[in-house]
């Protein structure tokens, strides 16, 4: 797959108060040029406009950074959720050790936690996952320069 770029000037795809990161529209064209294609294929990115090598680098670094930063906040999330999980279990069995209100009271929090748990996995977990997926296919895009 190919995504094209037509630039008149350098400084349209660099962000204008950092010099080292792209600008945030080139980011979210790029990104939603990905997100509802399969991303099997390999990535051409053509940016027609300029021959600076120094655009190669920038635009694959910010990807790869991107990509390890949400794999840390993957890692992380892991280990709150197990965490919560057995706070979750725990809470349950608490609540087989009552009989009066507060019985239901830690039946219901337990349950809630695990809920929880679910929801986060089967909807931010899979977003952030696709984000990351996306961000992979980007810094390892092949990137041409032409004039």
């Amino acid at each position: 797959m190919n995504i094209e770029i037509n630039i008149t000037d350098e400084n349209e795809l660099l962000n204008i108060y950092n010099k080292n990161i792209i600008s945030e529209t080139l980011d979210n064209y790029l990104i939603t040029s990905l997100e509802h294609r399969s991303l099997k294929e390999d990535i051409t990115i053509n940016i027609i406009g300029t021959k600076n090598e120094f655009i190669k680098s920038i635009i694959t670094s910010y990807y790869e950074e991107k990509y390890l930063y949400l794999k840390k906040i993957d890692k992380l999330d892991n280990y709150i959720r197990l965490t919560l999980f057995l706070i979750g279990i725990l809470a349950i069995f608490i609540s087989k050790q009552f009989t009066n209100i507060v019985s239901e009271v830690f039946l219901i929090a337990g349950w809630v936690i695990i809920w929880e748990i679910i929801y986060d996995v089967l909807f931010s977990e899979i977003k952030r996952k696709r984000k990351a997926r996306i961000y992979k296919t980007l810094a390892k895009a092949k990137i041409i320069l032409k004039d």
